[in-house]
């Protein structure tokens, strides 16, 4: 007999040693099954992979829609790396819906396609704000069409910058910068009109 199968006997015997209480007539206890019943975790959401794409032409059109619903329409230009433009938005999202069906709020994420628009998404429905959101058009000349039709002062693409157009589609009022309490008292004024 050579070493190698002398020690492989000897394994072989040290292996079914251990397991001699192991039998049928009295088999390893088995683990306790839980029979009472948990709530299933609740579904998540069904998330856009994206949000839909707008420019001016597209702005301009959302705002001529909402004049002919004779809604007030405000519009958020904001991104999730901007800490005031987060720190406001639930505020101003909520006190806007908490208006009615007169006023229309509006989310522009300025995030980048991808990886950041997926935070704005997540963000976005976390505040119950997908229903009328979207991404600015990522092209830099698209952009600045953008700043150069819409606002009045808005120079650039700073954020937070939230414009009020009334039921008649004209500017109303335009915040550059976190004023939750003057939109929101621009928009109750329009409303009162």
């Amino acid at each position: 007999m050579t070493l190698r199968t002398a020690i492989a006997a000897c394994l072989l015997a040290a292996l079914t040693a251990c397991d001699q209480n192991s039998t049928a007539e009295n088999p390893p206890p088995t683990p306790a099954v839980n029979t009472t019943t948990e709530a299933a975790p609740a579904p998540k959401p069904d998330l856009p992979d994206a949000l839909p794409v707008l420019d001016i032409d597209g702005i301009e059109a959302l705002i001529a829609e909402s004049a002919a619903r004779d809604q007030i329409v405000v519009i958020d230009f904001w991104a999730t790396w901007c800490v005031p433009c987060v720190a406001m938005f639930p505020e101003l999202h909520e006190g806007l819906v908490a208006m009615g069906d007169d006023v229309r709020a509006v989310s522009i994420t300025l995030d980048a396609p991808g990886k950041y628009e997926q935070r704005a998404i997540a963000f976005l429905n976390e505040h119950h704000a997908l229903k009328d959101a979207y991404l600015l058009v990522p092209d830099t000349d698209q952009q600045e069409r953008v700043v150069e039709r819409l606002g009045e002062q808005w120079s650039n693409l700073e954020v937070p910058a939230v414009f009020v157009f009334g039921p008649d589609g004209k500017l109303a009022g335009e915040f550059l910068g976190p004023d939750v309490k003057g939109i929101l008292e621009t928009t109750a004024s329009l409303r009162s009109q």
